[in-house]
């Protein structure tokens, strides 16, 4: 069963409206500053709690404490230099302008070409395309009109995508024809795309990306796998080539959850005067097929998502939806000797505490909070 962009947005809209789960993403990096910085993080703002490379740090933090730098945590106006912003409802997106953004979104870029050099030799040496190089204007100013006309094609869709996308970064052509788009996990909120030759190729990158980022935030606030999810078997799709590694859970269901949002956006761009327009390797031809597959093998797997994860693959793959539960435990006891702070987040609550580590529970607001 083909979604709509409002069937998306709606199932979405279960677990926590965009603007709610951008509130708790928010909340989850500001506790990780306060945790380690042992200071109220009252004053960050999301200038920096949205900025990729800030992520990307504070993301390494609750991995190993040991790695915070407060020198890291560089602002979304580090990397634009005040360049335009795309806007539309309480979001906005800006284009990666500075120069000096170079340096800190190297490794994206790097594991980008790792990627790219599977397929082509040439991928060796790509670079970001940044204010001063010859062609950024024009690409710039691209992206932007791709944004626009995603939101005039699709507004249900890509409306709830954009909140979660802070930063589009462009590559240089050279080494990028096998590249529509792409975005490293390790910093969220960040799409890349290639020199687009059209609007409606940002457009098509804003749908693909943007639901891997809505997919992201989701699993930060959400119980999208259940513990044991590294048990699932591994799935490997009909269009990969006899060669390719099995993909692990995780990789399947922001995979089903993305190409679910592609086949909802195709279905608006045929609607439209850009029928027929889209770029040699537009994934949205393809995009109900892939879906498709594997919503088959998500709904056979459910028994390794949390319930949030169920709910949300059972939704978006036309079936029965299950209650949503988001978070963890209806309760949790924390040990006020260590450092701890609570985030309330409307009818959700973070408490976030560091021990060996940094621990961070979703409870519901009406929910005892006990002492250890």
């Amino acid at each position: 069963m083909l979604l709509t962009p409002t069937d998306i947005r709606d199932i979405h809209a279960e677990l926590g409206t965009a603007e709610a789960l951008v509130e708790r993403r928010r909340a989850v990096y500001s506790a990780v500053v306060e945790l380690v910085s042992g200071r109220s993080a009252d004053g960050i703002t999301p200038d920096l709690l949205d900025s990729p490379v800030a992520r990307s740090h504070l993301g390494e933090v609750v991995v190993d404490v040991g790695r915070y730098r407060s020198e890291a945590l560089l602002p979304l106006s580090r990397l634009t230099a005040g360049a335009p912003e795309f806007v539309s409802g309480t979001s906005q997106t800006a284009v990666v302008t500075d120069p000096d953004a170079r340096a800190p979104l190297d490794p994206a870029v790097q594991y980008i070409e790792s990627e790219l050099g599977r397929h082509a030799a040439a991928a060796a040496g790509i670079r970001l395309l940044l204010d001063g190089d010859p062609g950024f204007p024009e690409a710039a100013r691209t992206v932007l009109d791709g944004l626009e006309i995603a939101v005039k094609l699709c507004p249900e869709l890509a409306d709830d995508l954009l909140p979660h996308v802070a930063l589009f970064a462009v590559i240089r052509n050279g080494g990028t024809e096998q590249l529509g788009s792409a975005s490293v996990r390790e910093y969220p909120g960040l799409v890349v795309v290639p020199q687009p030759s059209s609007p409606l190729e940002v457009a098509e990158a804003l749908v693909h990306e943007g639901a891997h980022q809505k997919f992201f935030d989701l699993g930060v606030t959400c119980s999208v796998v259940g513990d044991d999810f590294h048990a699932a078997p591994s799935f490997t799709s009909s269009w990969a080539p006899p060669s390719a590694p099995g993909w692990p859970l995780e990789q399947c269901v922001a995979a089903f959850h993305a190409y679910t949002c592609l086949a909802a956006f195709h279905g608006c761009v045929e609607e439209s005067a850009f029928a027929g327009r889209l770029h040699e390797f537009s994934l949205l031809p393809h995009a109900e097929m892939r879906a498709a597959e594997l919503g088959e093998w998500v709904l056979a797997n459910q028994r390794f998502f949390g319930p949030d994860g169920c709910a949300l693959m059972s939704a978006l793959a036309g079936c029965s939806r299950l209650p949503a539960l988001a978070g963890g435990p209806t309760s949790v006891t924390v040990d006020r000797g260590g450092p701890t702070t609570v985030r309330r987040c409307g009818v959700w609550t973070l408490v976030a505490q560091m021990g060996e580590g940094i621990e961070l529970f979703w409870v519901p607001s009406d929910s005892p909070i006990g002492d250890a």
